[in-house]
């Protein structure tokens, strides 16, 4: 079973998915801010196939096997339809869960991700330095100088680290670089617009003003299929924590 949190008791699930290489917890504040607002909800942060606690991904994975395994764990909850917030790999996975259950999903917020290709995103950047990584340090600031002298911000740097955890006297990573890496090619490859122009109704879309995620042309795309696109002031790709109220205020707007 994938490794999740809930939050709140309400009869209404939304699952809260986030982005490659993170896990549930890096979504924590916008499900508190939510599951505040709603009593009527319960959030589920799942931290995805491959990432944070959940088991390893199988050979050849893509989106269709994430969000199958995201089909299962909404069987385990008793959860016949729910909604999806999902930030960068998290909402093209839930892409991904209405092509395969569109009869389930009420609705996907897209958190700052295109529905098209990813490859010429900057999250690609952290590959190689993340292959090249050592297995194992004796302690955070051994990996943290690795990742600075690769190229890597210091703030990518901190969030890249909370992959890694304390064994013995040793750092170790938590999750399978190589089969993250292969998956990362694979669901990068993924054109997901013929789901979006399928069930655009299903769709609103947030971007950060700052980020390249959502181009101005994939704007002007969901917007002539009739998809809301909502622009969180003041906030790059990671939206949801360089401004939460931004984000959290944009979620909750009534749908059109």
């Amino acid at each position: 079973m994938l490794h999740h949190v809930v939050v709140g008791s309400g009869p209404t699930v939304t699952f809260f998915l986030h982005g490659f290489l993170g896990s549930g917890r890096n979504l924590s504040a916008l499900v508190r801010r939510y599951t505040d607002a709603r009593p009527d909800r319960r959030a589920v942060q799942v931290d995805l196939p491959g990432h944070g606690r959940s088991p390893s991904l199988p050979p050849r994975a893509d989106l269709k096997t994430a969000a199958r395994q995201l089909i299962e764990l909404a069987d385990q909850l008793g959860a016949e339809r729910f909604d999806i917030v999902g930030h960068s790999l998290g909402g093209r996975v839930g892409l991904a869960l209405v092509d395969e259950a569109a009869d389930r999903v009420n609705h996907v917020d897209l958190l700052d991700i295109t529905p098209g290709s990813t490859h010429h995103l900057p999250v690609g950047h952290v590959i190689n330095p993340l292959l090249a990584a050592p297995e194992d340090t004796p302690d955070r600031q051994a990996m943290h100088r690795f990742f600075l002298e690769s190229g890597l911000t210091a703030a990518f740097t901190d969030w890249l680290l909370m992959n890694l955890e304390r064994d013995g006297d040793r750092f170790r990573w938590r999750i399978d670089r190589r089969r993250l890496a292969e998956f990362h090619q694979r669901h990068g490859n993924a054109d997901l617009w013929t789901v979006v122009e399928t069930h655009p109704t299903k769709i609103r879309a947030l971007r950060g003003s700052d980020s390249k995620y959502l181009s101005d042309e994939d704007v002007a795309r969901l917007e002539r299929l009739g998809i809301e696109v909502l622009t969180v002031a003041n906030a790059g790709h990671f939206l949801h924590a360089e401004n939460l109220d931004g984000t959290f205020e944009a979620l909750m707007k009534p749908r059109d």
